[in-house]
């Protein structure tokens, strides 16, 4: 293959099962058209160190038939529910018994760490053999609690982080290595916060002697640092001509969170339930009730119910009332009975809002955003390759402003744009959530659609980068056979039924 695919260091993002499906797909497509053997790097984080840490198992293992890999992994997703599997290991004493597994403590995450053992056939980092192999470097990323710093189980360079090799004080990193099994790594790696407590190193990784000097770390998600998986080549002094691949599930758009307008009927209903008035009947309602027919036992739990309510819909009244006094609010008697809706609903929702859209979006996508602005600033300098973005919504946003030279390509290619079923299908996949398992109704459609949405985007991306690098004058699509590969094979998928 030519030079410029000669060392790819593939990157595969955080989003559960929605990513370890994708990245599938993208390894499935590499692996078709001769490039997965060129792949020298994998950095992966939370959902995308499923299919990656299982790629290298297989890979140090067998290594040979791609299919076997493949189908492992598929029938692991497909029929895997891995939240019931781990909500019943949470409560089975025998397996919290078992010589493997005594040292954890009995909580969820380690349930979950339990549950990907079977898949990672109870292997260990020392496990992973790549000598002739491929792949030469893997890093798996998590997040150090306790530093705020990404901790990384590599296999090159320093373990975990550099604040975490000194508190090892002189004690090599190698020695840790059998020790630490892979599927305690991919639990760290995909232990996201508000769905998980803490993965505590080393105390649930191994048995810890009581004279141990061990630091203790807390790890969690790699997608609380970052998401991509890249800031492992942006730390390195040096990249060299390696070309990134970033396969990427999350959205890199983001919709104004207070354009939707709230509507009236809405603020009407909030407002009436939740008005000083509505508290006040409550409590009267709840009193007489009380008081009359107090002992039957059914009526009075009924008018203890109404009387909480009443009593914490009074103290919510009271803190909005405070907080708007704060601000210089003239509020009076009416307003306290029945707070208009600017000053109660919206002042509460557009707060709301505002917090919710803050630890979903923003943090997370303005980090992407900085990763990806150096990235490229550091592969000019280097006069590097620039990187393959290959996102879940490459297929839905071809234009110009989202894609380099798009107006060359779209001179170029005869119908660049993809067909209505290819849409369907790239819609149906980013629509799943970020979650550890399917839902039993769509299971199946669902998991060949972010497989297919994989391949076709990795068709798409490779074919469009070879294109925009010829226009920008760095190549000739003529030098590479790939080039008509892949304009057949995007062809073939604009015509799938």
């Amino acid at each position: 293959m030519t030079p410029i695919f000669d060392n790819i260091a593939l990157c595969l993002s955080g989003g559960g099962f929605r990513s370890a499906a994708y990245a599938l797909g993208v390894l499935k497509y590499l692996d078709k058209v001769g490039l997965r053997s060129n792949i020298k790097s994998i950095s992966t984080v939370s959902g995308g160190s499923i299919t990656g840490i299982k790629y290298i198992e297989w890979l140090s293992s067998d290594g040979v038939n791609f299919q076997t890999f493949h189908d492992e992994l598929y029938q692991f997703l497909a029929e895997n529910r891995l939240h019931q599997t781990a909500v019943s290991i949470l409560n089975d004493d025998d397996i919290w018994q078992d010589e493997k597994y005594k040292h954890k403590d009995r909580n969820l995450i380690n349930s979950f760490a339990i549950a990907y053992d079977g898949l990672l056939k109870g292997k260990t980092l020392q496990d992973l053999n790549l000598l002739g192999r491929h792949l030469k470097e893997y890093v798996f990323n998590a997040t150090d609690m306790s530093d705020a710093l990404q901790f990384r189980f590599k296999n090159t360079g320093v373990l975990g982080n550099n604040s975490f090799k000194k508190k090892l004080n002189g004690v090599s990193s190698k020695t840790l290595m059998p020790k630490i099994k892979l599927c305690d790594v991919l639990a760290a790696s995909s232990c996201f916060p508000g769905g998980f407590e803490p993965i505590q190193f080393p105390n649930d990784f191994f048995v810890v002697e009581n004279n141990s000097t061990l630091p203790k770390v807390s790890l969690m998600d790699g997608g609380i640092v970052s998401n991509q998986g890249i800031d492992n080549y942006l730390i390195k002094k040096k990249i060299g001509k390696t070309l990134l691949f970033l396969a990427d599930v999350e959205n890199y758009r983001i919709s104004n969170p207070f354009e939707k307008v709230i509507s009236g009927k809405f603020i009407d209903v909030f407002t009436k339930l939740t008005s000083g008035a509505t508290t006040i009947l409550l409590a009267l309602l709840g009193t007489l009730l009380l008081t009359i027919y107090g002992q039957h036992k059914l009526v009075m739990i009924g008018a203890i119910t109404l009387l909480s309510i009443s009593f914490c819909l009074g103290l919510l009244q009271w803190l909005i009332y405070y907080l708007l006094k704060k601000t210089g609010e003239k509020i009076g008697l009416k307003d306290v009975l029945i707070f208009h809706p600017r000053r109660y609903a919206v002042y509460i929702i557009n707060r709301l809002t505002s917090f919710k859209s803050v630890a979903e979006s923003i943090f997370l996508k303005n980090n992407r955003r900085r990763s990806l602005d150096y990235l490229y600033f550091k592969l000019d300098t280097e006069k590097g390759y620039a990187p393959i973005l290959c996102p879940i919504y490459r297929l839905t946003s071809t234009d110009q402003s989202e894609t380099r030279n798009w107006a060359y390509i779209n001179a170029k290619l005869v119908d660049p744009y993809p067909s209505k079923k290819m849409l369907e299908t790239v819609g149906l996949a980013a629509s799943f959530g970020t979650t550890l398992w399917f839902d039993d109704e769509n299971r199946e459609a669902v998991l060949n659609a972010l497989v297919k949405t994989g391949e076709m985007t990795a068709c798409f991306s490779l074919l469009t980068y070879l294109l925009s690098e010829e226009n920008e004058g760095r190549l000739l699509c003529s030098d590479y056979p790939i080039y008509e590969i892949l304009k057949t094979d995007y062809k073939e998928f604009q015509q799938e039924v």
